[in-house]
C-alpha cells in the first residue's frame, strides 16, 4: 500500500498514541483535543475526521490496549506450564469488541422513559451497583415516574447510599 493512502491509518495511530499518553500523564477528564491533536503533531480538523470526540478516541485506545493484552497472554499461553486459569471480571469479556462506557445509560434510560410513557419499565440491575441504579433512578424522576426498589440487597444498598 503506498504511504499517501496509508496516511489516514498512521494519522489515527498517531492520535491513539497521543491520546493514551495524554490520559496516563494528565488524566482523562481534563485531556482536551487539542492537547492530543498537538501532541500528535496534526490538526484539529484530522481528529475529528477519525473520532467523534475524546469518549470517541478513548475507545480506540482501549481497542488497542486490549489488543496488546491479549496478543501478550497468548504469547504467554505458549509457554511451559502457559497459562492453566484465566479468570475473567467482565460479563462478556471473551466477546470482541467493546462495552459502551457507563456514561450512556443515563441518557438511554432517558430515551426508553421517554418512549415509553404512561407504560411501566421494570430494570434489573446488581444491588451494588450503586452508580447504575442512581442512573436509572434520577431518569425515571427527570421523567415524573415513581421509583420502586424490589428485594433485601437492593434496600439495603439504596439505604446505605
Amino acid at each position: 500500500m503506498s504511504d499517501r493512502r496509508r496516511q489516514p491509518e498512521l494519522t489515527r495511530a498517531r492520535l491513539v498514541d497521543a491520546a493514551a499518553r495524554s490520559f496516563a500523564e494528565r488524566g482523562y477528564a481534563v485531556t482536551t483535543v487539542q492537547q492530543i491533536c498537538q501532541l500528535a503533531g496534526v490538526s484539529v480538523g484530522a481528529f475529528y475526521y477519525h473520532f467523534q470526540d475524546t469518549a470517541g478516541i478513548t475507545v480506540g485506545v482501549l481497542e488497542r490496549e486490549q489488543d496488546s493484552y491479549l496478543a501478550r497472554l497468548g504469547e504467554i499461553a505458549t509457554r511451559p506450564g502457559g497459562i492453566r486459569l484465566l479468570l475473567s471480571d467482565s460479563t462478556n469479556a471473551e466477546r470482541p469488541g467493546f462495552t459502551p462506557s457507563e456514561s450512556t445509560v443515563g441518557t438511554a434510560m432517558r430515551s426508553l422513559f421517554r418512549e415509553h410513557e404512561g407504560k411501566r419499565v421494570i430494570v434489573a440491575s446488581f444491588a451494588s451497583h450503586l452508580h447504575r441504579v442512581q442512573q436509572v433512578a434520577l431518569a425515571a424522576i427527570a421523567s415524573g415516574r415513581r421509583v420502586a426498589f424490589v428485594g433485601r440487597s437492593m434496600g439495603k444498598y439504596v439505604t446505605l447510599a
